[in-house]
């Protein structure tokens, strides 16, 4: 700019006196042309549209991340109380299998194929000697979990065993051995 009465770059920002002869050049000098075809294109009104867009954009995406951080912390808690509750339902299968049955309701009620809730309730209700519903609860169990632990089978054993059904509670066994370490 320097000659037609802007400054010269670079300009120090610590010079005070330097950046005010700039600014008082530049309101001295006479005013630019702006092409017709420019102002014509480029109206307060779209500017401002175009602002808001981007303002509305942004709010977007903010509220978009912290609606998805928010379910984020949701899951985790969810997934950490339901962590918790089949400890405590495990906890509760010998000091009280009422609460145990109750501990996998829960669990079954926020997800109907979780095989531990299901593994649970088999568990609670074969200690509760609800020996035809353990084996509902345990055989949904193993036939949900890819890898049902061992002890699902030795449950399912004991509650088919308790129904006069040894040639089955056998053949279970035996498959509980096939899935051990």
């Amino acid at each position: 700019k320097g000659a037609k009465g802007g400054c010269d770059f670079p300009l120090a920002p610590d010079d005070p006196l330097a950046l005010r002869a700039a600014v008082q050049s530049a309101l001295g000098a006479p005013p630019r042309r702006v092409p017709a075809e420019v102002l014509a294109r480029w109206t307060w009104e779209r500017l401002a549209a175009q602002t808001l867009e981007v303002y509305q954009q942004i709010l977007r995406r903010r509220h978009t991340k912290r609606a998805r951080i928010e379910q984020n912390k949701k899951d985790a808690a969810l997934a950490a109380a339901t962590n918790q509750l089949r400890q405590d339902g495990w906890g509760l299968l010998r000091s009280n299998p009422r609460e145990a049955v109750r501990a996998a309701e829960l669990l079954l009620q926020r997800n109907d194929q979780d095989a531990a809730g299901q593994g649970l309730m088999g568990a609670a209700q074969l200690t509760l000697n609800e020996f035809a519903q353990a084996e509902t609860w345990l055989r949904r169990a193993v036939d949900t979990d890819p890898s049902p632990p061992p002890m699902y089978f030795l449950y399912l054993a004991i509650a088919q065993r308790m129904q006069s059904r040894r040639d089955e509670a056998f053949r279970t066994i035996g498959r509980a051995k096939d899935l051990a370490p």
